[in-house]
C-alpha cells in the first residue's frame, strides 16, 4: 500500500473534515484548528489502496 501525506494549512477554525478513499472514509479529524504561530492546522496520513485512488477532502 502506499501512504498520501496531507497538510491542513491556514483557515481552519474548529473544523470537522473527512478524507476519503474510493468513497470510503479513510480518517475524520473533529475541532482541527490552525495554529496561528506555524500556519498549521493538522497533518495526517492515510494509506491509498495499490489501484488508483479517487480521493477528496471537505
Amino acid at each position: 500500500m502506499r501512504e498520501l501525506l496531507i497538510v491542513f494549512q491556514e483557515g481552519f477554525e474548529e473544523a470537522n473534515i473527512t478524507v476519503t478513499v474510493n468513497g470510503k472514509q479513510a480518517r475524520r479529524d473533529l475541532g482541527v484548528s490552525t495554529n496561528p504561530i506555524l500556519g498549521i492546522a493538522s497533518e495526517v496520513s492515510v494509506e491509498l489502496p495499490a489501484k488508483a485512488p479517487r480521493w477528496a477532502w471537505r
